[in-house]
């Protein structure tokens, strides 16, 4: 398994990997503004996207940006992931997650980060209990679809003592 960091030019690779997960993905991203190409685009200018491939074949995806969207990406200071997704095959697998989770604490130093940001629907008991063992609640706020989510965020120290 090789996770590498996307340029431009692997943008139809990443459209193709979504659209093949996108039922997986709760919401499915093509529901998201801008539909699966405007979130790439987003990753793109505003983060980066890490892709896992397996003997050539996409397998996972982590898209992050920096700063938070309900403050416009304005605080570069938060590495906010947006999007993780591991084909059905390789889940449960807590060698890859790990690696995973690694190589975006990487990118994010790369990036000046200094805190780790993600949300979690607050009526999903399994994700927002996974969640709280990673990081600390920030507040609660709707979603682009009107959906109540916790924030979560840790400093990136700390995030990068537990991998």
């Amino acid at each position: 398994m090789v996770w590498r960091v996307c340029s431009g030019q692997d943008r139809n690779e990443v459209i193709g990997f979504l659209t093949e997960m996108d039922r997986e993905i709760s919401p499915p991203v093509s529901t998201f503004p801008g539909g699966l190409g405007g979130v790439v685009d987003l990753f793109l200018k505003k983060g980066k996207i890490l892709i896992a491939e397996y003997k050539t074949k996409p397998v996972g995806l982590l898209g992050y940006c920096l700063g938070e969207p309900s403050t416009d990406y304005c605080d570069s200071s938060v590495g906010y992931i947006y999007l993780t997704i591991l084909h059905p095959e390789y889940r449960g697998k807590p060698s890859i997650s790990k690696e995973l989770l690694k190589r975006v604490t990487k990118e994010m130093e790369i990036d000046g980060v200094k805190e780790v940001r993600f949300k979690a629907y607050k009526d999903n008991e399994y994700t927002t209990e996974l969640y709280s063992k990673l990081a600390k609640p920030v507040r609660e706020e709707l979603n682009t679809q009107g959906k109540l989510c916790v924030l979560y965020g840790v400093d990136l120290k700390e995030w990068k003592e537990r991998f």
